[in-house]
């Protein structure tokens, strides 16, 4: 039954930013996770897993955080992130923080400060994630009245519910004063039964008692085995799914490696990169086109003489002369000697 006492401002606030938490926080994040899994593709994401309501906002969250290609936030996601930050995975964060801090928290009261604080960056990240748009049920929680009219709204739901399960005790009680009016005649019998038999009761009801206790704790820990192995179960799904993408990597890496290998052996042989090659051999057809009206003059036997002489020769003369025509004509007679023909614009493209 609903208390008739009135909650403090401090429990009030506590009790709306618990049920923001609570009751808004998880379908707005299942939402969200619909949108980067959706539902007709989770289970080619999550095996075995065919819709977004069997798990909870800490799985949903640890889903998109691990395959959902979302940015981490700059804090991670494990603490609170800064208020500025504009992206999902730190509105994420933000939910996922307070919903921890109220799971273990033992004061139910929370003064204005920490609420308006705590309210405002919940508000924002559930918004956010709304695409923009403020959940109704974050005005409705906001505007409650849990002393007065909401109060008495939730307090005569909870009388209807309480007089329904009295009238169908009322009627069991007929039903079972009616065993016992049979078992009044037939207790006198069973007395002087139980009678030999109390000593022995005791002692069964004491273990009994014991066993009821053990079978809690196995119970308890058969719960909690449970629970750990579909969390296991769930890391190592995602885990194999990390394992594939991995090797995909690993593969990609291997080809490139065989590739960038093949070059090197191309390259330690002598030769030219393939591109640099061809445009030599397009560059060098014009080159003998032109040489074919070319004459030999004493500036050209004395730039070839000097160019056996030193490793780096400059031309230079008057414009209209023939340098292009002598360096072309003695870079020919080279390559007929063995030697590669390699054009650049650039000093620096020596280097390269």
């Amino acid at each position: 039954m609903a208390s008739n006492s009135q909650l403090t401002e401090e429990e009030r606030n506590f009790t709306r930013f618990f049920l923001l938490n609570f009751k808004v926080s998880p379908d707005i994040v299942r939402r969200f996770f619909d949108g980067v899994f959706p539902p007709a593709q989770l289970a080619q994401t999550v095996n075995s897993a065919s819709s977004s309501k069997d798990f909870d906002l800490t799985l949903m969250i640890c889903l998109m955080r691990n395959l959902g290609g979302l940015l981490t936030p700059s804090n991670g996601w494990d603490q609170l992130p800064l208020m500025n930050e504009m992206i999902p995975g730190a509105d994420l964060a933000t939910l996922k923080w307070y919903r921890n801090q109220l799971a273990h928290m033992t004061i139910t009261s929370m003064d204005i400060n920490e609420f308006t604080d705590k309210w405002m960056r919940v508000d924002k990240a559930l918004t956010a994630l709304n695409k923009g748009q403020r959940p109704h049920k974050v005005t409705e929680i906001l505007n409650y009245d849990l002393d007065g009219g909401q109060a008495k709204t939730l307090a005569n739901a909870e009388l209807k519910i309480m007089k329904k399960e009295y009238m169908e005790c009322e009627k069991e009680k007929d039903q079972i004063e009616s065993v016992l009016f049979i078992c009044e005649k037939e207790k006198e019998q069973i007395e002087s039964v139980l009678s030999i038999c109390e000593k022995e009761k005791e002692q069964v009801e004491t273990v009994l008692f014991i066993c009821e206790k053990e079978k809690e704790q196995i119970e308890s820990v058969l719960s909690n085995c449970e629970k750990e192995k579909e969390q296991i179960e769930s890391v190592l799904s995602i885990c194999e799914k990390e394992k594939e993408q991995i090797e995909s990597f690993l593969s990609i890496c291997e080809k490139e490696k065989e590739q960038i290998e093949s070059y090197l052996s191309h390259y330690k042989e002598g030769n030219l990169p393939k591109n640099i090659a061809d445009a030599n051999s397009s560059l060098v057809e014009t080159w003998l086109k032109d040489d074919k009206s070319f004459y030999d003059t004493k500036a050209s036997y004395f730039v070839y003489d000097k160019i056996h002489e030193c490793t780096c020769i400059l031309v230079a003369s008057n414009s209209g002369l023939g340098k292009t025509a002598i360096i072309r004509h003695i870079a020919l007679k080279l390559q007929s000697e063995g030697f590669q023909i390699v054009s650049v614009e650039y000093p620096a493209d020596v280097i390269k």
